[in-house]
């Protein structure tokens, strides 16, 4: 995915990345398949755990058929 990323003139023309943080993957299921009412944060901690960066630019990939997830 990143090495994809690397190769976008687009991605690097529109976001005008400093850095770029592996994927972050989430998994939902069962009774809380949905991550519920929150607020992103524009900070994430970098993997070393060695201080923070900015995560102004974000998307979100859907590897199930929408009418696999639940309406809540």
């Amino acid at each position: 995915m990143l090495g994809a990323l690397n190769r976008n003139a687009l991605f690097f023309t529109a976001a005008l990345p400093l850095k770029v943080l592996p994927p972050f993957f989430n998994r939902y299921g069962g009774e809380a398949n949905h991550y519920g009412f929150h607020t992103d944060n524009a900070m994430r901690a970098l993997p070393d755990g060695n201080g923070h960066v900015r995560v102004d630019v974000s998307a979100t990939l859907f590897l199930s058929n929408p009418d696999e997830y639940g309406l809540f």
